[in-house]
């Protein structure tokens, strides 16, 4: 089980992660407890999953699961 708490400091995110059926909405200012079982071992790229500005396309990054 992973658990990650992530809070956005300036504009409504998403965090989603396709394999595991991850997409949550991430509020300015409050922090989002996202919980998801990574039973598959392998690389996965997350990225946010709302249109929210400048920058957008490049919020990404990669799950490495052993």
């Amino acid at each position: 089980t992973v658990r990650l708490k992530i809070k956005s400091e300036d504009v409504t995110h998403g965090f989603a992660i396709s394999e595991f059926g991850v997409n949550e909405r991430i509020l300015p200012g409050k922090t989002t407890t996202v919980e998801f079982v990574a039973d598959k071992k392998g690389e996965y790229t997350f990225f946010c999953s709302v249109q929210c500005g400048s920058g957008h396309g490049g919020m990404r990054g990669k799950l490495i699961v052993e």
